[in-house]
């Protein structure tokens, strides 16, 4: 898990701390920027949110506000770097992702469990019929020149565009169904 190991948990903060290497850790592994480093996906940085938030579960939906993406998180085929993920749980419920200093963030976000209504429900038919253009996929893959993606990350079906909204098919290939 990126989340790590918890180092402190009081009613104040919930501190996480981890050493993360491409190696090791599949969502960097599998995330590489074309001949450069392996960075986390802004996708890792939501979950490491829902995450610090829920390693006190209460079973009420999640809220992430606020999110900022301040600096990727990156690393070398071969290192190993330290990540940790602080959150208050008093007062405005602040995450910050960061590495060796709090002063030099990845992310910022507010997290917190909230009591909101669902949404309106969609039509999945009404969004399919609409979104009549086929965006391209190569191999499961969006189409992306700059990044190398790992086999998790091949689970494109098809892309539906329409107007200001798509629809995309997605399926996990089965040999990771664990994950």
């Amino acid at each position: 898990s990126l989340l790590g190991d918890c180092v402190r948990d009081d009613a104040e903060q919930t501190l996480f701390h981890s050493m993360l290497s491409p190696r090791t850790h599949w969502p960097l592994g599998e995330h590489v920027v074309r001949g450069g480093q392996a960075v986390i996906p802004g996708t890792g940085f939501l979950e490491l949110a829902r995450a610090a938030l829920a390693y006190r579960s209460e079973g009420r939906p999640i809220e992430i506000r606020d999110l900022v993406f301040l600096q990727p998180f990156a690393v070398g085929p071969d290192e190993t770097r330290a990540l940790n993920i602080g959150l208050r749980r008093e007062g405005d419920h602040s995450l910050v992702i960061y590495g060796d200093s709090e002063e030099q963030p990845y992310a910022t976000a507010r997290v917190a469990y909230g009591d909101a209504p669902a949404g309106p429900r969609q039509s999945v038919s009404a969004i399919r019929a609409r979104c009549r253009e086929r965006g391209e996929v190569m191999n499961g893959n969006l189409v992306q020149n700059f990044m190398d993606f790992g086999p998790r990350w091949a689970n494109i079906q098809a892309i539906h565009l329409g107007q200001s909204e798509a629809l995309i098919d997605l399926a996990l290939p089965a040999s990771f169904a664990a994950d």
